[in-house]
């Protein structure tokens, strides 16, 4: 491909993801500017991994690359500007904005002339430079304090739970919407996050009253957002396994609930007990488990995870985490007597 079919290519990938009259096109798998902050955040992670880096050259007047500078290429089509006017307030993360950084200065450069091989391969290096160097990772460190304080929270109340009880009942559960397919169909129902704060609170409301509270003794939850999904809540709820030993039926009862009374029909709900992960950490974990606990912190540390698309459509000093206090007292007395354990 010569330097001006490239450039010609790259301006009809744009022109595919916009409509007639300038705005952007409801393409069926749900293209949106989340979706490409995604594939950004997603590309920007393989680069400062990556121990190889990207190569554009031509064979014969063919322009080629390895698999990272396709996916740069691909990216290109980026509609940044779009993206910024519509979050203008909005703090991106480090790497999207190394990527912006990269991509405009690529943009003046094609005023000039077409792009070369060497120009592509130039600005991609040094993006992956800056990626991989101590203060790119310094600032992607500062911009995770919020996600592992909320894990070194939900820990804290996770311990103080198996000081007071001697096993646990551990239910993960994802509270989500009806999409058709494809997806963005008009029936569609496209809450906000205080739409789905509302409900999620009407779920506690439910907790409250048809659970005992010596069962349901904590609960930890985050609402996030993502391209395929739309906004959908994790939870994490913790039972008293002393009095409490079915997760399933719990599982299906508390997800019924959601999926019919809470949203009127309109949401889904998935129990992860049904899934296989490599590390268990959900169902009756007893206080001695090490192997079972260890699996129960793989879970804590996917639920309260970054996640810098939620933070796109949050309220001003809205909260995406939350949990229950921890339990008053110390060992509630049943149970085994208790062991000391050591934590790897």
């Amino acid at each position: 491909m010569r330097e001006d079919q490239f450039n010609e290519m790259f301006l009809l990938h744009k022109a595919l993801l916009m409509s007639p009259d300038g705005t952007k096109r409801a393409i069926a798998h749900g293209y949106t500017h989340l979706n490409e902050i995604k594939e950004v955040n997603t590309f920007i992670n393989w680069l400062s991994r990556s121990k190889i880096a990207p190569r554009f050259a031509y064979q014969g007047e063919r322009m080629v690359a390895n698999r990272l500078g396709r996916k740069f290429m691909h990216l290109l089509g980026t509609d940044i500007d779009a993206i910024k006017r519509s979050y203008p307030d909005h703090i991106f993360s480090p790497g999207f904005e190394a990527f912006c950084k990269a991509v405009g200065s690529l943009r003046q450069e094609e005023k000039f002339g077409p792009l070369s091989a060497e120009a592509l391969q130039y600005h991609v290096r040094q993006l992956q430079a800056y990626v991989k160097s101590p203060p790119f990772q310094s600032a992607v460190n500062y911009q995770g304090r919020g996600s592992r304080k909320n894990y070194a929270g939900l820990t804290k109340l996770i311990d103080a739970l198996f000081e007071s009880y001697s096993k646990l009942l551990v239910v993960r559960l994802d509270l989500g919407f009806r999409k058709s397919f494809p997806f963005g169909g008009q029936d569609d129902f496209h809450p906000t996050f205080e739409e789905v704060r509302g409900l999620w609170r009407q779920m506690l409301k439910f907790f409250r009253k048809r659970l005992k509270p010596r069962h349901l003794v904590g609960y930890a939850w985050k609402i996030e957002h993502a391209p395929d999904k739309g906004m959908h809540v994790h939870a994490l709820l913790f039972f008293n396994g002393q009095e409490v030993s079915r997760d399933v039926q719990l599982a299906q009862m508390i997800g019924e609930y959601w999926a019919h009374q809470v949203t009127g029909g309109r949401g889904v709900y998935f129990n992860c007990k049904k899934e296989e992960y490599k590390y268990r950490g959900i169902g009756m974990i007893a206080h001695h488990d090490l192997e079972l606990r260890k699996g129960l912190a793989i879970a804590t540390a996917y639920l309260t995870k970054l996640d810098d698309l939620v933070s796109l459509v949050l309220p001003k000093g809205a909260k995406a985490f939350g949990k229950s206090a921890p339990p008053a007292g110390g060992h509630s007395g049943l149970g085994r007597p208790r062991m000391t354990i050591r934590k790897a």
